[in-house]
């Protein structure tokens, strides 16, 4: 699994604003006219585009045009994070659960996942019940765990991802009572009816 984990710390993924693609920096990132999408993304970043901020973010990360700085990253996707951006509370969990650019919180990183796994990121999704599947990390519940890995063995279409998250799942039942498979079970209908 700890490969999976890598290759999601190296793809910074981007998000799409839903204003004129041309003048939001994407248009010019897809061209890899990186210096221009850095100008628009600091442009619309600083007014509070959410989207621009956790593009930027992404940019510093990768060291995209400019000197790759963690915790500048962090600033930006904290920015887009607290206005709802689900892919920005994924990849500010991820900094947290590995201490990049903040202090290493799997606490926190537990928090920023499941706000982005409740609005459907199956990423985060994936890595929360990991997390709370990790007696170590002091976040851990068995329950949620189980609850979250069902979830995104219905929910991904990646078959790693999906075989991942079962063959976890399975590891995590075996720690739980059948009363809270049940209660986990029954906790996965409800979700599926409303997602």
């Amino acid at each position: 699994m700890r490969w999976i984990f890598l290759a999601g710390l190296a793809f910074w993924c981007l998000a799409f604003s839903p204003s004129v693609r041309a003048d939001n920096g994407i248009h010019a990132y897809e061209r890899g006219e990186l210096a221009l999408a850095l100008k628009k993304f600091t442009e619309r970043a600083l007014m509070g585009d959410a989207s621009a901020q956790n593009n930027l973010a992404v940019m510093y990360a990768n060291g995209e045009v400019v000197k790759r700085d963690m915790k500048t990253a962090a600033r930006w996707y904290t920015a887009a994070a607290e206005q709802g951006l689900s892919i920005a509370q994924y990849n500010l969990g991820v900094l947290h659960e590995e201490g990049l650019g903040v202090d290493r919180d799997p606490a926190a990183a537990a928090v920023w996942y499941q706000l982005a796994a409740i609005q459907g990121d199956v990423l985060a999704q994936y890595r929360l019940g990991l997390l709370l599947a990790d007696g170590g990390s002091g976040v851990g519940d068995d329950a949620e765990a189980y609850f979250w890995l069902s979830v995104v063995a219905g929910e991904t279409d990646d078959k790693v991802v999906h075989r991942e998250a079962l063959a976890k799942r399975a590891e995590v039942a075996a720690r739980l009572t059948r009363k809270q498979i049940v209660d986990a079970e029954f906790q996965l209908g409800a979700w599926r009816s409303r997602h």
